[in-house]
């Protein structure tokens, strides 16, 4: 059965965090250390040592990745649609002593960035992309690629279509950390439109809940000419944060994009 995807679903915070909502906290949002040390070894050459290098977090959801990167003292910016999460960064700046300004924290829609050749620096993790149809998807990065400097460097994370045609997991649950709730998770993937697609039903202690996404899951070989097309380079493609060699089975796709030396 095709689940029933809920209108502009990016904007339920379900949908995104589900075994983690009510357990947010300021020290370390929803990330675990290790992911953020392998996040932070992957990214530290790359940013450089410029002081005056302003970094953006793409769709920074509740700001673990761009937290970490302020605490090493980067300039970082971060945009999401979801006020709560812009809310929770701009908390946790008001709360930290190590935090000093940053990170800066805006609420903004991708498809359409309130800058021009502003940042030397731009990553989009977690699947931030692939949320709207194949025109709006290019039309999103194209406006990353519309804010970012002459020669900067973009770092795009996404699932890998190949993996998700051969590895899905049709139906799995989530044991809430408070053992009060439970959430069942049915996923399908639409071959004709390579889109991945889930519903989701949490039963327990509080009032029964449903929700949804979909999401487009590109082929490395799209995504490079999605890339090309508008003028990002590609520097490096990686399975993972660990550097790992990519294959089909690599349930990831990391790729490093430089651009090119004038304006687009």
């Amino acid at each position: 059965m095709t689940p029933a995807i809920d209108k502009e679903w990016w904007r339920d915070l379900n949908s995104h965090y589900p075994p983690y909502l009510g357990h947010l906290n300021h020290n370390n949002p929803i990330k675990t250390q290790t992911e953020i040390d392998a996040f932070l070894s992957f990214v530290d050459p790359l940013i450089g040592s410029d002081p005056g290098q302003r970094v953006l977090d793409l769709c920074c959801g509740p700001g673990g990745y761009a937290i970490a990167l302020a605490r090493k003292k980067y300039k970082i910016w971060g945009i999401d649609i979801n006020q709560t999460f812009i809310r929770f960064i701009r908390e946790a700046v008001s709360q930290s002593k190590d935090l000093g300004q940053y990170p800066e924290s805006i609420v903004g829609d991708m498809r359409k960035l309130p800058f021009k050749n502003a940042f030397g620096f731009i990553y989009s993790i977690g699947t931030s992309f692939g949320f709207f149809d194949d025109q709006t998807n290019s039309k999103t990065l194209q406006s990353m690629a519309d804010i970012l400097k002459p020669n900067g460097t973009v770092v795009l994370d996404c699932g890998n279509r190949d993996f998700y045609v051969r590895h899905l997991i049709e139906k799995d649950w989530i044991r809430h950390s408070d053992n009060q709730e439970v959430t069942i998770v049915k996923r399908r993937f639409d071959i004709l439109k390579s889109r991945m697609e889930a519903e989701f039903e949490t039963f327990g202690f509080k009032a029964k809940r449903r929700w949804s996404f979909s999401w487009r899951a590109y082929s490395l070989t799209e995504m490079i000419h999605l890339l090309e097309d508008i003028g990002l380079q590609i520097q490096a493609v990686y399975g993972n944060w660990y550097k790992e060699e990519f294959s089909r089975d690599s349930k990831r796709i990391v790729l490093v994009c430089k651009k090119k030396g004038q304006d687009i």
